[in-house]
C-alpha cells in the first residue's frame, strides 16, 4: 500500500519543516519533514561530512529546500516505513495504515514492530490505549506534540474510509467542533488541536 496524501498531511504537520539542516530533539542531524541525515549532531562545516554536504545549513540561504520538495522527499522516505507497517500487520484499510505509518515514521520499523500498538492492530482490536501511551521521549518526559499525535493518529485509524464522502462540513459552534454529514451531526470527541482536525477535514466551512 500507499500512503495517501492525507496521510502524508497529517505528518507533516506533525514532523514540521525545516527548509536546513537542524539537530532533532534526540541529537540527530534532521532535515525537511523530519528526515535523518546520520545519528549524532550534523557537521556545519562542509568537506567534514558527505551526508551532511548533501544538504544545506542555516546560513546558506540561497539554497534552502522549498516545502513542495520537502513534500516529495517526504514522499519518498515514508515508503520503507508504508512497508513496514504493511509487512508486519494485518490487512488494513487506507486510513488505518496512514495513522499507523505516521507512527512508524515517528518511532522507528523496529519500534513498530516491537509495540503494543501493533500486537493490538493484530489481534483486531482498537490500538488506541496502546497509542496513547507512545507519548515520552528518550529522556522520559511526556511531550504534548506526541499527545497531540498520537489523538490524530487514534482519530484517523478510527475514521471510516467512505466517511470522506458523508461528512461534507466541519462545524464551530462557539466552544466545540462538530463533524455534519447525511447521517446528522456528531460533536469532535479528542481533545486535540484544531489544526489537527483542520489537516484531516479540511477547514471549517461555517459557523453555527
Amino acid at each position: 500500500m500507499n500512503v495517501s496524501d492525507n496521510g502524508l498531511k497529517l505528518i507533516a504537520e506533525f514532523e514540521g519543516f525545516s527548509p536546513y539542516l537542524y539537530n532533532d530533539p534526540v541529537g540527530h542531524a534532521t532535515v525537511s519533514y523530519g528526515i535523518l541525515v546520520h545519528t549524532g549532531n550534523y557537521h556545519e562545516q562542509r568537506g567534514v561530512c558527505a551526508a551532511c554536504d548533501a544538504w544545506p545549513r542555516q546560513s546558506e540561504r540561497e539554497l534552502w529546500i522549498k516545502p513542495e520538495r520537502g513534500r516529495q522527499l517526504l514522499a519518498e522516505k515514508v515508503k520503507p516505513y508504508a512497508l513496514a507497517v504493511e509487512l508486519a500487520s494485518r490487512p488494513l484499510n487506507q486510513n488505518q495504515f496512514d495513522a499507523l505509518t505516521s507512527l512508524c515514521y515517528n518511532i522507528g520499523q523496529g519500534g513498530y514492530q516491537r509495540s503494543a500498538v501493533r500486537t493490538a492492530v493484530n489481534a483486531n482490536r482498537n490500538p488506541c490505549p496502546e497509542l496513547r501511551q507512545i507519548v515520552k521521549g528518550t529522556n522520559g518526559v511526556t511531550y504534548p506534540g506526541l499527545v497531540r499525535r498520537r489523538e490524530a493518529e487514534c482519530l484517523l485509524f478510527n475514521k471510516p474510509v467512505a466517511e470522506e464522502d458523508e461528512m461534507a462540513e466541519r462545524v464551530w459552534d462557539g466552544s466545540r467542533t462538530w463533524i455534519v454529514g447525511k447521517a446528522g451531526a456528531a460533536p469532535v470527541a479528542y481533545p486535540v488541536d484544531d489544526a489537527i482536525w483542520e489537516a484531516l477535514y479540511g477547514p471549517h466551512t461555517k459557523v453555527m
